[in-house]
């Protein structure tokens, strides 16, 4: 991922500075972008285009997942079977199964996982969860949240694939099919079969701080119901518009994703809970 494999890398070199990690390697399956990731970090750092090769040497004591979602889980599996402990981003899989798995292997091979949900760090998740676990609101029975909508796109014909670009090994998990410049680096996101759109990019920070705020995070919906509109052409095919409904019980809420939804400030996505004292916490963060 073009945009938060940068970002890592530079927060592991701000920690090199402060002498608490060593970068032993790194990997990208674009040799342009490997390339600058080598130059940036210097030294003796070892370049890989395959990430295997860097699983298989035993000097190696943690990984830093930052690939595109459809390779989270695969990726994960095989760090925490070959004695890593993981960083991955968000969002952790694309499907439950594949969720289940990296926890099963995680504990199976007793490594440590850690998803990249950083929205909880932010101040605002962290000012609304101390309201609402104080009780300031009441009971929260309800959570409403907005988002704009997913994009339309993926107008290019299909054509050969960048001489820099292993298109094969980017795809990996993903059934093959001809390289478009509307796939990769970013735009994987808007493909239901490796991204999912918003709900699953952003979504994955939004609905950690619901369930942080309201301390659920080991508590499941009872329901869900989703409706939506498809994109009307191009190649992406998240929904364009998208509504959600997740039913929890016991104790009993709902927590609704909405695309557009009523946004209620200035950011284009957010959150609001609503409780049975008055008043209202809302926490809206750009990530």
């Amino acid at each position: 991922d073009l945009g938060m494999g940068t970002v890592d890398l530079a927060n592991m070199l701000l920690f090199r500075d402060q002498g608490a990690v060593n970068i032993a390697a790194v990997c990208d399956v674009d040799e342009e972008r490997l390339a600058a990731a080598v130059k940036r970090v210097g030294g003796a750092v070892r370049p890989y285009r395959d990430y295997r090769s860097i699983l298989e040497r035993k000097d190696i004591d943690a990984v830093v997942i930052a690939t595109p979602d459809h390779w989270h889980a695969v990726q994960c599996a095989q760090a925490c079977e070959t004695g890593k402990h993981v960083y991955v981003e968000k969002p952790s899989s694309v499907t439950i199964a594949e969720g289940r798995a990296m926890v099963e292997t995680a504990r199976k091979y007793r490594r440590v996982v850690q998803v990249g949900s950083q929205a909880r760090s932010a101040k605002p998740a962290h000012d609304a969860c101390q309201f609402i676990r104080n009780g300031q609101l009441g009971r929260v029975h309800t959570v409403t949240c907005w988002h704009s909508l997913n994009p339309i796109g993926g107008f290019a014909p299909d054509e050969a694939p960048p001489p820099s670009l292993d298109w094969d090994l980017w795809l990996g998990p993903l059934p093959w099919r001809p390289y478009n410049p509307s796939y990769e680096p970013g735009n994987f996101r808007w493909f239901l079969e490796s991204g999912g759109g918003n709900i699953r990019d952003r979504g994955a920070h939004v609905f950690s701080i619901v369930r942080w705020c309201l301390d659920a995070d080991h508590q499941y919906p009872v329901t869900i119901e989703a409706t939506g509109t498809p994109t009307p052409k191009g190649l992406w095919d998240a929904p364009r518009t998208m509504k959600v409904v997740y039913t929890f019980q016991n104790p009993d809420w709902q927590l609704i994703w909405d695309q557009p939804g009523e946004p209620k400030g200035p950011a284009d996505f957010g959150m609001v809970f609503h409780g049975d004292k008055i008043g209202r916490a809302s926490c809206r963060e750009r990530v």
